[in-house]
């Protein structure tokens, strides 16, 4: 639950810092922070997702990481190869209860939730527990799989096969980073507490998120236009009433000279949320761009 409450619109500003330090080290290859400061400084254009997939360690035997399923392509382009996870064939999202029951049998214990989803408590071997969720209409919205120990976030990343995508940073309020997110798989891994190092207790799979997508945009500290512009895009995919990433599409477009196609998005973000101040103020900032500076001063009065 403290990581699901950290996922929220944004973050108090001094929390940026601390993420923006974070994220170099969350997305270094093999926990090798020299290097990916480095390839940070050079900012290369090349999308750092884009690189040739790992290799994944599926052949190892007796390794309860295999259970999951991650589709995979030849070349990683901009948000190509977007799926929700599997673990031990069932996908949030997609597989119901009863398929649940078939694939793994009965649940040792059933917690039936309220108001929230009921809980489905499984013992497999090499984790300690996973809990299955699953919401009113029978179909499963989470799979929490318990460690048994907290494992190197880097040697899980390779395992999973998901070291090609850029991560993105879950902070509390204070910018300590709970977790980090993987959108392509809708995959979250949950981080020890209270440790400099970055260790993984729990891996949390959902549904694919709009939220995620446009997280990770929020935090393009490498300004890598091209890549959060993609990921705004798919964001709005998946919620078309996602009223942010359209505001932080105009500003992307924007700061590639797209001026015209800013205001059209920041338009579509004002339509769904007409009394967000700063909405209005990036719409007449980009109307004075447009030499429509009695229409922006207007703008600004209201």
């Amino acid at each position: 639950p403290k990581l699901a409450a950290a996922k929220s619109q944004g973050v108090p500003t001094m929390a940026i810092q601390p993420v923006a330090d974070k994220l170099i080290e969350l997305n270094s290859p093999d926990g090798n922070v020299e290097k990916a400061e480095q390839q940070q400084q050079e900012k290369k254009p090349a999308l750092a997702d884009s690189q040739q997939a790992s290799k994944s360690s599926s052949d190892k035997t007796g390794n309860p990481l295999d259970s999951f399923d991650n589709p995979k392509v030849a070349k990683v382009q901009v948000n190509a190869d977007i799926e929700s996870a599997k673990f031990m064939e069932m996908q949030p999202g997609v597989s119901s209860r009863e398929e649940l029951i078939q694939a793994w049998g009965k649940p040792a214990a059933t917690v039936e939730g309220d108001e929230a989803d009921d809980k489905l408590v499984y013992q497999i071997p090499g984790v300690k527990q996973v809990d299955v969720s699953v919401d009113e209409e029978d179909v499963i919205s989470g799979i929490v799989v318990h460690l048994e120990k907290p494992r190197k976030i880097s040697e899980v990343a390779k395992e999973l096969d998901i070291s090609r995508f850029v991560a993105v940073p879950i902070p509390d309020e204070e910018g300590e980073i709970l977790g980090q997110a993987y959108p392509e798989r809708g995959l979250l891994l949950s981080l020890e507490e209270d440790t400099k190092d970055l260790r993984v207790t729990k891996i949390l799979l959902e549904t694919l998120s709009a939220e995620m997508f446009r997280l990770r945009a929020q935090y393009d500290f490498s300004h890598n236009y091209e890549r959060s512009l993609a990921d705004l895009d798919q964001a709005i995919q998946l919620d078309e009433k996602d009223a942010e990433s359209f505001w932080l599409r105009a500003q992307y477009q924007d700061a590639m000279g797209q001026t015209r196609e800013a205001l059209k998005s920041v338009q579509k973000a004002i339509r769904l949320q007409p009394t967000k101040a700063v909405y209005r103020l990036t719409r007449a900032r980009l109307y004075a761009k447009t030499n429509r500076i009695r229409t922006g001063i207007d703008e600004i009065k209201e």
